[in-house]
């Protein structure tokens, strides 16, 4: 019983920090939309809310692409990519948090219920990144972006 009612508190906690930490820390980068195609649909998705096989035509998809901060775009590794949805609305609290699996080396897919979610990027050597992005029916949302090296891991 006290795990069940301390997770849910450390989630909340991480997501007030991380929300108050966006205007600071995050970037803007840009998101593009397009329309998914016929092709996008043979990638495995690791979503949980869609069988891999089957995606449902109702989803969107939703591809974030990281790479390091090098003149190369290298892609990155060891990268997590933790996805908070609210599918029912910003009034509602926030859906069971999604970790996203690499389909390739620096880049994280899966299908997703249309709404609004929290995608959060985190790798130990470089500073977190968020972002909030609509998710819509039938279209892919982008958002690429570079790591960069984090001050507190460089003076330890």
């Amino acid at each position: 019983m006290y795990i069940a009612i301390v997770k849910p508190i450390i989630a909340i906690c991480f997501l007030l920090i991380a929300v108050a930490w966006l205007p600071l820390n995050c970037t803007p980068v840009q998101a593009q939309t397009v329309p998914a195609s016929v092709s996008d649909k043979s990638v495995n998705p690791t979503a949980k809310t869609v069988s891999a096989n089957q995606p449902v035509e109702t989803d969107g998809r939703l591809v974030v692409i990281v790479t390091w901060g090098d003149t190369d775009n290298t892609p990155a590794a060891n990268v997590i990519v933790e996805v908070h949805g609210y599918t029912r609305g910003l009034k509602s609290p926030p859906e069971t948090p999604t970790l996203l699996k690499p389909s390739k080396d620096g880049q994280y897919e899966a299908l997703l219920q249309p709404g609004i979610y929290d995608v959060f990027v985190s790798e130990s050597t470089s500073g977190p990144r968020c972002k909030r992005l609509q998710i819509k029916a039938g279209l892919t949302m982008y958002w690429t972006l570079k790591l960069e090296i984090d001050d507190v891991y460089l003076q330890k």
